[in-house]
């Protein structure tokens, strides 16, 4: 009777852990506007009356950043992109089952939680400003918000926020 009763009460407990999980990841598809992303790293370029060029300026000189449409970057740059970043990029859902089953092994065999993220999952992820401190809830907001942001923009709008967002190194965005 007693190992029914410890029996019952850890499934009863298992039940409430995933209803919670359901409620949660619902909830966080629901409020999430992938439209209002914010990415406040911009540059400022000044022009003299001529409209010449002069200079490029930011907080702390920190980024050189001017945000292109997607029709301005070449195709060999997008190819490479997704060839490098995200294989599956053209056919996800914001999400690469294979890549996450990859980061779930690495996070057993050898604590590491860097990789499996999707192009969609690292525009969530530079948005929110969380490339350095992520815990596994930081991991699974950013799992819903690239599902819902792949179901609501374009897969173009999404490389497009992505090369003009992500750092590529030396200064530049």
């Amino acid at each position: 009777a007693l190992l029914f009763k410890v029996r019952s009460f850890g499934l009863a407990i298992i039940i409430t852990f995933f209803g919670f999980l359901i409620f949660y990841c619902t909830l966080g598809y629901l409020t999430f506007d992938p439209i209002s992303l914010a990415f406040p790293i911009k540059s400022t370029k000044v022009y003299d009356r001529n409209n010449v060029f002069l200079y490029e300026i930011s907080k702390d000189n920190a980024v050189k950043n001017t945000p292109i449409r997607f029709s301005q970057i070449s195709k060999y740059c997008i190819d490479a992109i997704v060839s490098v970043e995200d294989k599956t990029f053209r056919q996800n859902i914001g999400l690469d089952f294979n890549g996450l089953v990859r980061l779930s092994i690495s996070l057993i065999t050898n604590g590491s939680n860097g990789g499996g993220s999707t192009i969609s999952q690292q525009v969530i992820k530079n948005a929110f400003q969380k490339m350095y401190s992520r815990n596994p809830i930081d991991k699974l907001n950013e799992i819903i918000y690239a599902v819902k942001l792949n179901q609501l923009l374009s897969k173009e709008k999404i490389l497009e926020m992505y090369l003009n967002y992500i750092y590529f190194g030396n200064l530049n965005y």
